[in-house]
């Protein structure tokens, strides 16, 4: 009879993990991180990150375009068209035709793009400084050790 409550013993405490689980990513994901980057989505303020990026290390050339953004972000070209609908119609990126050959775009970063990456990279730096205050930089650095690890194992579940 031993064993079987073993095998009672062990499937209660393996349910109750993964309903703890669960539930650890459910209240995460209720947490809204997006709200942590100002006035941009995740996303968006990704892409800005991108496009400020291209033009601080290429002396201001044009050498992004849609689908260098889709590959850099691992996004499929509609999703980056969002982003882009976007972010142009807030101001913050302009679509420019190539000089050489005007069937090619590439995207560039605006000035008012630029301060609102800006404020968004404050108030995201503000926002990790208080969660590492709260965990401290052992914990924290734990906690992103295991949320890659989570994250590698649930891509291999895909």
């Amino acid at each position: 009879m031993q064993d079987i409550e073993d095998i009672f013993d062990y499937i209660r405490n393996t349910h109750h993990q993964g309903t703890d689980l669960m539930s650890a990513l459910i209240r995460l994901k209720e947490a809204n991180i997006r709200r942590k980057y100002g006035n941009l989505s995740m996303r968006e303020f990704l892409t800005l990150e991108i496009l400020y990026a291209n033009l601080t290390m290429n002396d201001n050339k044009l050498n992004i375009s849609p689908s260098d953004l889709a590959n850099k972000m691992k996004l499929s070209m509609p999703q980056v068209s969002r982003i882009m609908n976007s972010l142009e119609e807030k101001g913050y990126i302009e679509r420019i035709l190539g000089k050489k050959d005007r069937r090619n775009t590439y995207i560039v970063i605006t000035e008012k793009g630029i301060e609102e990456r800006e404020i968004s990279v404050k108030e995201c730096k503000a926002y990790v400084d208080r969660i590492k205050e709260q965990m401290g930089e052992e914990d924290m650095n734990q906690l992103i050790e295991l949320l890659n690890k989570l994250t590698n194992v649930m891509k291999g579940e895909q």
